[in-house]
């Protein structure tokens, strides 16, 4: 995820787009490059797509961590968006 946002940013791609309503998009179904648009289409299912047993036991264990982390910074860039505070309750662990 951190490749990700790195190279992404390198490229001057954004973390986010709009929806026609003007919120935060969650990346499904998004034609623009955006750092939601690759986490939903490409890294939310990374280790499915992984050859050896292990790892695909690794990719396990490491995707409740991503999808918080996914999560979080979309609660986050909501809630800038939005001009609103981010209740502690959508801070999960892995």
């Amino acid at each position: 995820m951190a490749r990700t946002l790195l190279y992404q940013g390198q490229m001057g791609q954004p973390l986010y787009t709009l929806r026609p309503d003007g919120h935060i998009s969650d990346g499904q179904g998004e034609k623009a490059p955006s750092f939601f648009r690759e986490y939903r289409r490409k890294l939310e299912g990374l280790g499915d797509r992984l050859y050896t047993p292990r790892g695909r036991a690794l990719a396990a264990q490491r995707r409740a961590a991503a999808a918080a982390f996914y999560r979080n910074l979309l609660a986050e860039a909501r809630a800038a968006g939005d001009g609103e505070r981010v209740p502690p309750t959508l801070w999960e662990g892995p």
